[in-house]
């Protein structure tokens, strides 16, 4: 069960980030900014998002 859930996770762990680094490096060349720092912000924001994410409806680590 627990190796199932983790072959889950890293495969959508790996569909976010097809989309998410790409977006915010678009997004921080629009904004006039690093593409490096399009990079960091995609990362801090993935980081937050799992230490904070809680429910059952969206990616994060779920709260016991």
């Amino acid at each position: 069960m627990i190796g199932q859930n983790i072959k889950f996770n890293l495969k959508s762990g790996i569909t976010v980030a097809l989309i998410s680094i790409p977006l915010s490096v678009s997004l921080a060349v629009a904004s006039n900014a690093t593409p490096t720092m399009g990079i960091l912000t995609a990362f801090w924001a993935g980081l937050i998002a799992a230490l904070f994410g809680g429910t059952n409806y969206s990616v994060g680590i779920r709260q016991l």
